[in-house]
Formats: structure tokens, C-alpha cells, sequence
């Protein structure tokens, strides 16, 4: 967690998750998001700070996130979806979603929160919104609130990207994209607050492993062929 206090340790593409107080330690909460498809997603799970207190985002459901106050595992974003209307066929219960959440990232002070799922048939999905309005406005605000974005730019066949952020609303993702097929390895810049995408940046021959973003830049670790993370190999822009 931020605060260096709680651990949250996931079965990464598996059902269950627990959340840790490494202060006594203790096992705060256990953390379940099912047993439909989770073998195809990472699970989502990633801590953030809201009004002084830790809180941690973690799938509930295959369709669902939760927020948790990270001290006593409390529930915050209680919510109950009416049921659906069996006159129409397929028919989901309001605000459900056909969507599997995947793993989160969220902005470094909190605003928004991340996930890079899938949907059928299948499909990669990233869908953002805001973590403040979902904790004090709305709490369907994961679902279909006023700042959720879906972006068409990062709507492909992957799941799981690699992604980070390297300020307050613009968020890096590895992988140029056209007409779902992976065009060349580079980055997309993302502004979240625009709903706009600023910029794509090409890097040929790099094998990203991983992202590291901070203060306005981000250094690429850049996988060799032997399959090592070298942050010396990478790339800083």
C-alpha cells in the first residue's frame, strides 16, 4: 500500500485474495471474486489513499469491484443490482455489466481507478473512473457512472496491459494498436481527464516488461532475450 502498512496477496489468476495488516500482522479481510472465467484475468486488486484513510480496490465479483477500507476491511461501496426483467431474453440486471474486470492501476493521489478487462467474445477492454465519486457520490460508479470512460483506442485483443501513469490523468499503455492488431511496439498516452489520447510514441525492437512512471516521465524495463528485466536496457523518455 502507499502507506506501507497493508498487503494484499492475490492468487493471480485465481479467485481469492487477502488483505493484510503488516502492522501486527494480521489478516484483515478475505477477498473473493468467484470462480467464472478467473483463470483468463489477472485478479484486480491495488490500494489507493482517500480523505487520509487506505483503501483497497479489489474484484468482489467476475463483474465487479469493490472498495474496502484497508484498517478494518469495512465495506464501502455497498450496492444491491435489482434483478433483471425475465420478459426480455438475456436480460441483465440494471447497471451489471458483460464485462471482466482485470488488473487495476490506479493514479498516483487516488482520481482514478484502472482496469484493463475483457468482455465477450472475447475482447480487450480498459474502463477508467473516478475513485472520489465513487466513494462519496455514486456507488454504481463502476458501472455506468458519469466519469466512467471506455476508450475506443484501447478497446483490442489484449487484456492485462501494461500500464502506468506518469501524472494525476495521463496514463502510459504499452502496445500500438490499429484495427485490433498490434501495429508496433510503443506507447499510447492516454489523458483520462480529456478522454483524449495525446500522443503515441513508437519503439522498435523494445519487449516491454514493464512501466515505471513518475513525474511527468517513465523508463521502459525492456525484456532481453534471455527473459531478464533489465532496467539498465531500457528506454527513458
Amino acid at each position: 500500500s502507499p502507506c506501507k502498512g497493508y498487503l494484499c496477496v492475490a492468487q493471480r489468476f485465481g479467485s481469492l485474495a487477502a488483505l493484510i495488516d503488516l502492522s501486527t500482522p494480521r489478516l484483515v479481510r478475505m477477498l473473493d471474486r468467484g470462480a467464472y472465467h478467473e483463470d483468463v484475468s489477472e485478479f484486480p486488486a491495488a490500494f489507493a489513499e482517500h480523505d487520509g484513510e487506505t483503501v483497497l480496490v479489489s474484484g468482489s465479483d467476475w463483474n465487479r469491484v469493490d472498495v474496502y477500507r484497508a484498517q478494518d476491511g469495512a465495506l464501502l461501496t455497498a450496492r444491491e443490482f435489482l434483478p433483471a426483467n425475465e420478459d426480455e431474453p438475456n436480460a441483465r440486471p440494471e447497471h451489471a455489466l458483460d464485462y471482466f474486470y482485470g488488473a487495476l492501476t490506479i493514479s498516483p493521489t487516488g482520481t482514478w481507478v484502472v482496469s484493463s478487462g475483457w468482455c465477450w467474445h472475447p475482447v480487450g477492454v480498459v474502463s477508467c473512473w473516478n475513485l472520489a465519486r465513487w466513494l462519496e457520490q455514486d456507488p454504481f460508479e463502476s458501472e455506468d457512472g458519469k466519469t466512467r470512460r471506455v476508450p475506443d483506442s484501447l478497446v483490442d485483443d489484449l487484456w492485462d496491459r501494461t500500464m502506468t501513469f506518469i501524472d494525476e490523468d495521463r496514463l502510459l499503455v504499452w502496445g500500438i494498436f490499429h484495427d485490433s492488431f498490434l501495429h508496433s511496439p510503443g506507447l499510447m498516452i492516454y489523458d483520462i481527464a480529456q478522454d483524449a489520447v495525446l500522443d503515441l510514441i513508437s519503439f522498435e525492437g523494445v519487449q516491454c516488461r514493464g512501466l515505471v512512471g513518475v513525474d511527468g516521465a517513465a523508463l521502459i524495463l525492456d525484456e532481453r532475450g534471455d527473459g531478464e528485466r533489465e532496467a539498465d536496457g531500457g528506454v527513458q523518455e
